[in-house]
Order: C-alpha cells, then structure tokens, then sequence
C-alpha cells in the first residue's frame, strides 16, 4: 500500500503541474490553427455525420434495440475514443518528455495522470454531442445517465496500469508504439462497437466477455440508452474490477521497476 500513498501524494503535490501540462498537450495539438479546440467539437461531429450517412442511407442498417444505429455506435464509441487517445497518447509520453526527466527530478509517474486529464477533456466534448444525439432521437434523459461516471471509473484504472506498462517499456524498446497502435487496432474490432453478441457464434461469445473494454461499452450503452442499473450483474462487474486493479497494480509496478534507468537510456 505505500507505493499506491506516494502515488497519491506526488499527484496531489504536482496537481498544478498536471493541470498546466495537459492544456499544453491539447493546445499542442492545434498550433497555428485558426479555430484551435474546436477542432475537438468539429471532428466528432463529421464523424458523425460520416457514419450515419454511411450506414443510415447507404448500407441501410436498421435501428438496434429501437435505436439509432449511429447512436447506439457512438454511444459506445465515447469511451472507446478516450481509451485509444489515452493509451496512444501516454505510450510515448517518456519519451517526448525526455528532457524532463534527464535533467530535473520530474516526477515521471504523473505523465499517465496528465493524458488522462487531456482526453477526459475531449471525453466531456463527445458527451455533450452525445446528450445532443440523444435529444433529437427522443431517447429521455434519466438518473441512470450518471452511471457513465462508474464505468469511466473503472476504465481509468485500466488506462493508467497500461499507459505506465507500456510508456515505461517504450523507454527501451522503441517498437513497442508501432505494436501497441496495432493491438489497438485489433481490440477495436474485439470490442462490441459494431457489432453485437447475437452476429457472432454463441461458442464465442464467453471469450469476447474476457475484454475489458467489452463491459465499459456495454456499460455506456446500458447507462445513456436502456436505463439499466450496473448492479445488474455482480459477477460480471467483479470480474472486470479485478481484471483491471490487476492491470494497474502491474503497470504501476513494471513503471517503478524500470523509471530508475530511463535517464541513461534517454
């Protein structure tokens, strides 16, 4: 438990630095753009736009579950985004922050915690165009909206066990980027954005249950579209909370482990 109290404490010590250096990260993002941020709020909605003119009028796809396709996709894309602009993001964050950490005791452990607090920023965004979908599909608002709160929770954790694991990796092996934009690439198409259990063989389904992100979906979905409780299934959510503590505690181990040697190897 001591390493998890200083956690805590440098965190709470550098939450000014955290803040400052996430709005840098974003602002980085649009140097020299006219509109800067909204390019944040533009992205999203041609996204949108792209999917529902894709699937809505070209290929025709009906409605699932009495809901709007692109709704009930963008539903779950919401945390999928953060998940992948979070793990993108903090895999190289040792490395483009080398100076830093080569020659002042920066406090390495908060790079996760400063991508975290940037792509909640763009998470907030895509909720808001997503209470706007809601409205004009007539799905209501409901007390049961705010659980999106315990599942962003969960997967918290997650991302920052595995943006420790693999920015620290990414420190002494250079490819671990290109493998982990691949593994991304793959977990999208393993999580129920697109698809739902009842496309895919039954003898299958219990494995595509092991994936994390298959419940914080599932999760966003049962929260903003069907109203139903996260209790609903104990088992299931006990599961997840220990696959993804897991996940932290071996990140955050495997980032204490390697951190004393990031300076030479920078």
């Amino acid at each position: 438990m001591k390493p998890f109290y200083n956690l805590i404490q440098k965190i709470a010590h550098n939450r000014y630095m955290i803040r400052v250096m996430a709005m840098r990260e974003i602002k980085s993002r649009y140097v020299g753009s006219i509109i800067g941020i909204f390019w944040s709020v533009i992205h999203p909605i041609m996204m949108v736009f792209i999917y529902w003119f894709v699937f809505s009028l070209g290929f025709k796809v009906r409605p699932t579950n009495n809901v709007p396709f692109v709704v009930w996709f963008f539903c779950a894309f919401v945390p999928w985004s953060t998940f992948n602009e979070m793990i993108g993001t903090t895999t190289n964050a040792v490395l483009n922050n080398s100076s830093l950490i080569k020659r002042t005791l920066f406090p390495s452990e908060i790079l996760p915690f400063i991508s975290l607090v940037s792509s909640g920023i763009s998470h907030l965004i895509m909720l808001v165009i997503l209470m706007v979908m809601l409205v004009f599909s007539g799905i209501p608002f409901s007390w049961y909206n705010l659980q999106f709160i315990y599942y962003w929770f969960i997967m918290m954790f997650m991302m920052l066990g595995l943006g420790w694991l693999f920015s620290g990796i990414n420190v002494f092996l250079r490819d671990t980027s290109q493998v982990v934009g691949v593994l991304l690439q793959v977990w999208f198409w393993g999580t129920p954005i697109f698809w739902t259990l009842g496309m895919l063989p039954e003898k299958l389904h219990f494995f595509l249950k092991l994936n994390p992100m298959f419940y914080i979906v599932e999760g966003y979905r049962a929260s903003f579209l069907y109203h139903r409780p996260f209790w609903e299934n104990m088992e299931m959510g006990m599961y997840y909370w220990i696959i993804c503590l897991l996940i932290f505690l071996i990140g955050g181990a495997a980032f204490r482990k390697l951190k004393p040697d990031f300076a030479d190897v920078l």
